[in-house]
Parts: structure tokens; sequence; C-alpha cells
């Protein structure tokens, strides 16, 4: 879809704005032209993508209310809330540490990125990275 029919759409629909964000932020492939957006909108639109809490209001439409639709998980699983996005981070081990990881992996029925969570959420583990 392109920008311009978003944006002739929403005069005769506002609360197309009201969600625009939210679809152009879990759906960026369906949209082109979005650069030639209004700034404010672009400005918004990074806002949300930082999870800001705080951010510009755009003409009418409240900042918290586009918001909302970022954080809105759609019953068939297509989207995932803003906050709740993975964030790639990449890091090696040692073979003996990695092999150690898959056996554990297995063994929980698990991925070994979710082994890593949950050691450093729900363990003492925690308790030793933030007290330095």
């Amino acid at each position: 879809i392109d920008i311009k029919v978003v944006l002739w759409a929403a005069k005769f629909e506002p609360r197309i704005l009201e969600v625009f964000p939210a679809a152009f932020l879990h759906f960026p492939r369906k949209f082109k032209n979005v650069e030639k957006a209004p700034k404010k909108l672009l400005n918004i639109i990074e806002q949300l993508k930082d999870d800001q809490e705080k951010g510009d209001n755009y003409e009418w439409i409240n900042y918290q209310d586009m918001k909302r639709w970022c954080d809105t998980k759609l019953k068939d699983g297509r989207t995932t809330p803003m906050r709740e996005k993975k964030v790639l981070r990449s890091f090696t081990l040692a073979p003996k540490v990695d092999e150690k990881l898959t056996e554990l992996a297995q063994a929980k029925k698990m991925t070994k990125t979710k082994i890593i969570e949950t050691l450093i959420l729900f363990s003492k583990i925690h308790l030793l990275i933030f007290s330095f």
C-alpha cells in the first residue's frame, strides 16, 4: 500500500492513522514510499519503535492510542507486541558450554535461547550478573 493512499484514505476515516504506525512496524514490506510520509508521523513511528512511554500526538490522535495498537497481539498470531519483540544479540560459547546448552535444551524440550533467557531471568545467576 502506498503511503499516499493511506494518507488519502485517512481524510475519510481518520482512525486509519491511529493504526497505521502499528501496521507499518509489524508489516513494513506491505507499505511503500513511507519515507514520503509527513516528518512528524515518521518521528512518531520511531518513538513507537523505540517503545517510548510518551511521544508526540499526530493531529487529533493521541500517542497512547497509537502505542496501544503496537502492543496489541493479534489473535491469529501474526504479530508480536513491540515490547515483546526479540533483540538480536550475537555471542560465542566454548564448545563444551554449547554442548551442555544443547543437552539441556533437548532434555527440557526448549530452544537454546529460551534456556538462556530462563537462566538469566529466573535463577540466582541474575544476582551474580547485577552485583558487579
